[in-house]
């Protein structure tokens, strides 16, 4: 057998037949662009390829191993690509990264006032502002 015979034999039994996933990947990439059609929304590149990779990742859990761990995985590191892209675009719509400073053990957003009760070493610092705009939560990135 060769390498690359031997290659797709063991992703078959993985991943179950490339047929079967095929059917399933693409019938689900075709109810997420129908959805955001319909919606009118559009996605940049990274988000959208976050999402074909996430809907291939699913159609290999759907169609072969569901207890194959790294499958789960990966799904975790393509959210976390665009996470890290909206966090450095300032692209989110729920977190804003700001400009953090320590003064006299304080910690101060740079140019506002102190935060309540903010005694804290030197580190940055996310603060969630969550749907309606007020502040909900410091988070530690």
């Amino acid at each position: 057998m060769t390498d690359i015979k031997q290659t797709l034999n063991e992703r078959g039994k993985r991943y179950g037949s490339f047929k079967g996933h095929a059917e399933v990947s693409q019938r689900l990439k075709v109810v997420v662009q129908e959805e955001l059609e319909t919606r009118e929304k559009f996605l940049s590149p990274v988000q959208q390829e976050a999402v074909d990779m996430i809907l291939h990742k699913l159609a290999r859990i759907v169609n072969g191993d569901a207890s194959y761990i790294d499958s789960w995985r990966d799904i975790v590191g393509y959210t976390q690509l665009v996470v890290d892209e909206l966090l450095a675009t300032d692209g989110s719509t729920d977190v804003k990264t700001l400009p953090l400073e320590v003064i006299d053990g304080q910690l101060v957003v740079k140019g506002s006032k102190l935060l309540p009760e903010a005694t804290v070493a030197q580190e940055e610092y996310v603060i969630n502002f969550g749907d309606r705009g007020d502040r909900d939560g410091y988070k530690r990135t």
